[in-house]
């Protein structure tokens, strides 16, 4: 192994510190989580406890104002000589003679006029509010100053039962909102806050708009709550009630307390929890993760050192060795077993390959042969005459192919020309094309004509045709002195021949079936005379349906056209660039056909031939 390597493979032994940073993150949020829902928990547990217990002192104050006649009134009289009454009430002292006097007048006057005990029953608040407006000023001052004391001693009964911080009535609605009504501050008590006007913006307090949404009738005797911010903390919770005058909200009565004392004394134990939580998470990361070692890291060690022996030596025994020590039961125990039979196979399989491969050299070999064998049966001796010229080439699809060209002399006037194309490729085809091509030359031999020749030779081979192959067969005997061909074609392509001093043209012949098909067939001869100057151009089906890779074929027009480019150069310039036609035309897509050609050039010159 190399040196990279090895820097790769310590490079990336990174699975325990990973799973070790995902562990200790899950194990920190569910800590953080944990803590956040016990402290919410408990603080909402807490406010629910203190919702009970303001909401009875608040409904029972704004029970006792609301019984009092005349409380309207007194609130729009304190808001209106605010001074005088603020100095009065700061004094503390109790009424004088002349006070009682001026009440006791007031309510004697109001009883005998409403025939109403001003004490015992309430008055509607209307009617009080027109009585007590219509009073002397020294009597509204007393008045007032009595219904206040009333007032005041509801929030002090209150504020000595309970441990509130802070309990107070002002003014929500009209253009002295924020106006301080009723006021006791426990750790303030020496204060008096009555006539101030406090900065109490409606935005920042939705229990106070929520009030002033409400209906009397409809939400009159509930109660909201609000947890309020000082210096962005949260830290008094606050229950209102609405105390209505004429239908409409007139103040709210609000009772709070300082729960900091309540979230300083949860603090500690949130912490302790917290660090007791850190210190179970990192125990229990530990042994998670020594878990995670001895059970999957070091199986899985051992799995990859079993797979790198295997790498370096290809034994299987050998990776079984490195496992062994693998006790396992879960899916280690399965990998390990996995990769012992995995090695097994591809011990196998690489067996299996190398007979393959012999085999294949050993087929390789043979194909070779067949195709020396085959390519040695096709002439490469091509005549230099002077009455003709002729040339001919064969490339298979295959390392064999099915296609073959033939020529000969009958006698010394008559040339033979064959070109066939067998059904098939590979070796059978090449079989049958060596076949039929000796059973064709031996019977052109014998003098018998193209019709004739074919006829025989279809004969013979459907006798042994088991396969049911065939082949389509053009065979012509030229006369090389006058250059009048007398032909038969056995299903093959078409012919193309050209005139003296013209141009190639596809020359339509009398098509019979092919060979090897049916025993009893019959061929026709057909003649035709090659000018001088003129030749004759045979291929095979390989040529117009070569394809390309839009699966277009080259067809017999673009052969035209690139035997027309110079047909009077030789019959082997003519092959050749036929062959380069066709292979630019195909391009990267494969050979689909085998593609044989034969041209013979006739020029009619003495026929003694060329030493």
């Amino acid at each position: 192994m190399s040196k990279a390597e090895k820097k790769k493979r310590k490079k990336n032994k990174k699975l325990l510190p990973q799973v070790g940073l995902i562990v200790f993150t899950i194990f920190f949020v569910i800590m953080i989580v944990t803590g956040w829902l016990v402290y919410t928990g408990s603080r909402q547990i807490y406010l629910q406890a203190k919702n009970e217990l303001i909401d009875r002192d608040l409904l029972r104050i704004r029970d006792n104002l609301s019984k009092i006649s005349g409380f309207a009134w007194m609130l729009d009289y304190c808001e209106a000589h605010t001074e005088v009454m603020k100095r009065d009430l700061q004094k503390d002292e109790p009424m004088t003679d002349k006070d009682i006097d001026l009440i006791t007048e007031f309510m004697s006057a109001f009883y005998q006029k409403y025939n109403k005990n001003f004490e015992e029953e309430k008055i509607d608040d209307a009617v009080a509010y027109e009585e007590l407006n219509k009073a002397p000023a020294d009597m509204q001052f007393a008045m007032a100053k009595r219904i206040y004391q009333n007032t005041l001693i509801d929030f002090y009964i209150a504020a000595n039962q309970t441990n509130y911080d802070r309990m107070y009535a002002l003014d929500i609605k009209g253009d002295n909102y924020g106006f301080v009504y009723h006021e006791i501050d426990v750790d303030q008590p020496d204060e008096f806050f009555f006539g101030d006007t406090w900065d109490y913006p409606v935005e920042e307090h939705p229990a106070i708009q929520t009030l002033l949404t409400g209906k009397q009738g409809e939400d009159y005797d509930n109660t909201v709550y609000e947890l309020a911010r000082i210096d962005s903390k949260e830290r008094y919770y606050i229950g209102c009630t609405p105390l209505y005058a004429f239908g409409e909200v007139r103040c709210a009565i609000c009772i709070s307390f300082d729960w900091s004392a309540f979230r300083d004394a949860m603090l500690p134990y949130i912490i302790a929890m917290f660090i007791i939580g850190f210190i179970i998470m990192i125990l229990s990361a530990v042994i998670l993760l020594h878990f995670l070692r001895v059970s999957a890291i070091r199986p899985l060690q051992k799995i990859q050192e079993g797979v790198r022996r295997y790498m370096d030596d290809k034994d299987s025994d050998a990776v079984a060795a490195a496992m062994e020590t693998i006790r396992s039961k879960n899916e280690f125990g399965t990998l390990r077993d996995d990769v012992n039979a995995l090695a097994k196979e591809i011990d196998r399989y690489n067996e299996e390959n190398v007979k393959l491969a012999t085999e294949k050299e050993r087929v390789s070999a043979e194909l070779g042969l067949a195709a020396k064998i085959q390519s040695d049966m096709l002439p490469k001796v091509f005549p230099d005459h002077q009455q003709f010229e002729l040339y001919a080439s064969m490339d298979p699809a295959k390392e064999v192919g099915g296609d073959f060209y033939d020529f000969f002399m009958i006698d010394d006037t008559h040339l033979g020309l064959v070109i066939a194309d067998v059904s098939g490729k590979g070796i059978p085809a090449s079989l049958y094309m060596m076949m039929s091509m000796i059973v064709i030359r031996n019977y052109a031999r014998a003098g018998k004509s193209p019709s004739e020749v074919l006829r025989k030779s279809n004969r013979s081979i459907c006798e042994n045709n088991d396969d049911t192959m065939f082949v389509t067969v053009w065979f012509g005997i030229m006369d090389i002195t006058s250059g009048h061909v007398i032909a038969s074609n056995a299903g093959h392509e078409y012919p193309m021949l050209k005139k003296a001093d013209g141009s190639f043209e596809l020359f339509k012949d009398k098509h019979g079936f092919v060979i090897g098909g049916m025993p009893d067939m019959k061929y026709k001869d057909y003649e035709f005379n090659i000018e001088k100057g003129g030749a004759l151009f045979l291929y095979t089906d390989g040529a117009p349906e070569a394809t390309d890779v839009n699966e277009q074929l080259f067809g017999t027009k673009r052969m035209l056209d690139a035997l027309n480019k110079a047909p009077d150069d030789h019959p082997k310039a003519l092959i050749d660039r036929m062959t380069e036609a066709i292979n630019d035309f195909v391009g990267e897509a494969p050979q689909f056909d085998d593609l044989t050609m034969l041209c013979v050039k006739y020029s009619g010159d003495d026929d003694t031939e060329k030493q």
